[in-house]
This record gives C-alpha cells, structure tokens and sequence, in this order.
C-alpha cells in the first residue's frame, strides 16, 4: 500500500496527506518537484522492467532507506533514497511516496550545516530530488530516533501510552 505525505496546500495533486505536515518551504517544494521530477512514463518504463533509473552504475549497498551506487569518480558514492518504510524489525513494510524525497532534503540540510560550522561530513553536493554525490567513508553504526510523541517501544518501556507528548529539552 503506499501513502503520501503532503501538506494541505497540494491536496490539488489528487492525493491525500497522512498524519504529518512539513513545516518548512523547501521540505514543500520538495514534494512538488519530486512529482515532475522524473517523467511519469521514464517511471512507469523502468518499473516495467523491474529497475530504476539509477540502474547504470553497479550498485554497492542496498539497505532499509537508500541504496549506494558507485560514483562518477574514484571514492565517491551516490546515495539514493527509497520511499520504502519499515517498523518491527521489517516485518510491517509500507511505501510512503515522497519518503525518499525528504530524506533526501533533510540530510542535505543537516550535513550542510554541519559543514558550515566545521565538521567534516561525507556529503558532496546533491545531485537531484532522491540522490546526493557523497564520499566513500567508514560509518558509524548509530541509529537515532527522534520523536516528540511516545510510540512503540518507548512507551513500552517508560510505561506511558503511545502517542503522550514527550517533554522538550530546555534551551
């Protein structure tokens, strides 16, 4: 099943929205270009014969939320970001189109900015809506999730019910 997020101002596109609203103009322009993006019809040929369109380079990783590609030059990757979501140790699956969208504007923003204030990051430049040029580096297997409503198992284990707003840190 997919569903996609979109803010109230696009309900024009003949979709509807689920449950989250971006609160900034680029994350809204972003849902808009990633439906002109690629054309209908370059999708609906690469989906026919089961790829996509980044299929001209070999590919090195694929994981939950993007897959690497070899890059244009030695030591470089292109990331590029599914619209698959999963919950439960991948055993609920969903597509949320626009997902891979998003995640790509927000790690854009995140690791400019670090950039800016001096911290290295492997990020190069973004290359288009769902794909960004990046160096090849050793990860750090962290994951960290963020949230300012209780779900899963954090309310499990704080022992409050889901969807109790959490508290803010203190600035």
């Amino acid at each position: 099943m997919t569903k996609t997020l979109l803010p109230p101002s696009a309900r024009h596109l003949g979709t509807s929205r689920v449950g989250w609203q971006p609160h900034f103009q680029w994350v809204r322009l972003a849902w808009y270009q990633a439906r002109s993006h690629t054309s209908k019809s370059a999708r609906s040929r690469a989906k026919q014969h089961g790829r996509t369109l980044m299929n001209r380079r070999r590919r090195i990783y694929e994981g939950k939320a993007k897959i690497l590609y070899e890059g244009p030059e030695p030591g470089t990757l292109v990331a590029h970001f599914k619209d698959d979501a999963t919950a439960f140790n991948n055993k609920k699956h969903e597509v949320i189109d626009g997902k891979g969208v998003l995640n790509n504007r927000i790690s854009e923003y995140i690791f400019t900015n670090l950039n800016e204030i001096g911290i290295q990051t492997h990020f190069i430049r973004r290359l288009n809506m769902r794909e960004q040029l990046i160096k090849e580096c050793e990860i750090i297997p962290l994951e960290v999730i963020v949230r300012n409503v209780a779900a899963g198992s954090i309310a499990k284990r704080l022992g409050i019910e889901e969807g109790t707003q959490l508290p803010t840190l203190g600035r």
